[in-house]
């Protein structure tokens, strides 16, 4: 991320303030009824639409094509009459998505490559940015973190050179991270020993490397310093995660979801059960795909309600979650999802037409104390590749069992090919894909 404003004297103070600003009035919204936060939305949703519809290029002309007005917008579900906004369209036109009266100078320019590696530029407010740290400071409060708690981060810190350490101390602000592109069996024994050693409160990072250090741990006999809690993001945590993560480090684990793009995000409270969409910043809409089962997930639509300089409206976050049959026992009214499965890609469609969630093989490979971590990449709409990378001896025999196991939802038309190794490599952002599908759907 750069700030294009860096220089701009100011920047900072708003940023502090309207994150001490947000956060204390989410204080109080998180408490207000389903109906009064439902009513809340749609008055930021309609003054959205109108700023849009008269500032915004992209906008401008789609409520002519579409003959309306943002006055015909009387309830949240009235979002459903726009087209869904792909990123494609993003990518080859950002040009139409700008307010006229936006000032660059004083934009945060962010970027992605996404999963198809094609890069993605956007712009977001200082607010927008204020916003999202207070949703974060609320989701780690609901957790029990305070003001200078000791934290062990797995995420950001890359060595430079070889013969750099593999863990970086950032004293100001009381974390030590650790390289998860060094997390190979060799140095991990080493993670341990110095995550004993700094005795973090809280533990935070993608849940996938928190994941691989609890394993290995477990596999090792080795003891671990027990934190308070264990904060995930940027992943999908899957049960089989939560319960080797819990299990070793024997704490509490929470789970954040959000997208690169900012436009909306959602956590788990102190029930550490259904996801809270943080609603004081966006609209989240479930929309089930053609021809696929219950288990199989709906496509997130987002709508950000802060960033009015490049609004995203209806904007496909490229995940998958399943809707909640029931709101929180917590009593809060904001909106709730049951959970994430996963990126659209992560779902893996075959020849037939059979929809795979990710979730599926993370149920059949806990089922395996051989199997250190795993790996499903979908190179053909009927061939798939399984990385192992084993915790002990693994033979013949238990490749035919894992074989017949993921060929029974899988299908037999599906070709399985096995590759033992040493280390998945992750992504240049750090993040392990378990389930990939490189098939277009």
């Amino acid at each position: 991320m750069t700030i294009a404003s860096r220089a701009q004297p100011g920047v900072v103070r708003r940023y502090l303030y309207g994150t001490w600003r947000y956060w204390r009035e989410m204080r109080r919204t998180q408490w207000l009824s389903a109906d009064e936060f439902h009513a809340r939305q749609l008055a930021q949703l309609r003054w959205l639409l109108r700023d849009a519809a008269e500032n915004v290029p992209y906008y401008r002309s789609l409520f002519q094509t579409l003959g309306a007005t943002p006055d015909d917008f009387h309830d949240l579900s009235d979002l459903a009459r726009l087209p869904v906004l792909e990123k494609q369209q993003l990518r080859e036109h950002p040009e139409q998505f700008f307010h006229r009266y936006s000032d660059r100078d004083h934009l945060i320019e962010d970027h992605t490559s996404g999963s198809t590696g094609e890069p993605l530029r956007f712009f977001l407010t200082v607010e927008q940015k204020a916003c999202e740290m207070a949703h974060s400071i609320r989701f780690w409060r609901w957790a029990g973190y305070r003001t200078g708690a000791r934290i062990v981060a797995f995420r950001h810190y890359i060595p430079k050179r070889p013969t750099d350490p593999l863990w970086h101390l950032d004293r100001r602000t009381r974390t030590l991270f650790f390289s998860v592109y060094d997390m190979k069996p060799a140095n991990l024994r080493a993670y341990v020993e110095r995550f004993n050693q700094y005795q973090p409160g809280f533990v935070r990072g993608y849940p996938s490397s928190i994941y691989i250090f609890a394993h290995f741990a477990a596999s090792e006999g080795l003891r671990v310093h027990t934190p308070q809690a264990v904060l995930c993001s940027s992943e999908t945590l899957s049960p089989e995660m939560r319960s080797v993560i819990e299990r070793v480090l024997q704490c509490p684990v929470y789970d954040w979801w959000g997208s690169n793009e900012r436009v909306v995000t959602a956590c788990q409270c102190e029930r550490r059960g259904l996801f809270h969409v943080n609603g004081e910043s966006g609209i989240l809409e479930l929309v089930p795909l053609p021809n696929a089962t219950g288990d199989a997930g709906q496509r997130m639509i987002g709508t950000g309600l802060i960033n009015h300089a490049m609004p995203l409206i209806r904007y496909d976050l490229g995940d998958l979650a399943l809707p909640a049959k029931e709101p929180c026992g917590c009593g809060r009214g904001l909106p709730c999802i049951d959970r994430v499965l996963g990126r659209v890609n992560d779902t893996i469609i075959t020849g037939e037409q059979k929809y795979i969630p990710s979730v599926r093989f993370y149920t059949l490979f806990e089922t395996y104390d051989k199997v250190r971590q795993f790996q499903v990449v979908q190179t053909e709409p009927n061939t798939v590749v399984v990385r192992i990378v084993p915790a002990r001896a693994f033979n013949g025999a238990e490749t035919d069992e894992l074989r017949g196991k993921l060929e029974r939802f899988l299908g037999a038309a599906v070709k399985i090919d096995f590759e033992l190794v040493e280390h998945i490599q992750p992504e240049p952002s750090g993040k392990i894909r378990n389930v990939v599908s490189l098939v277009k759907p």
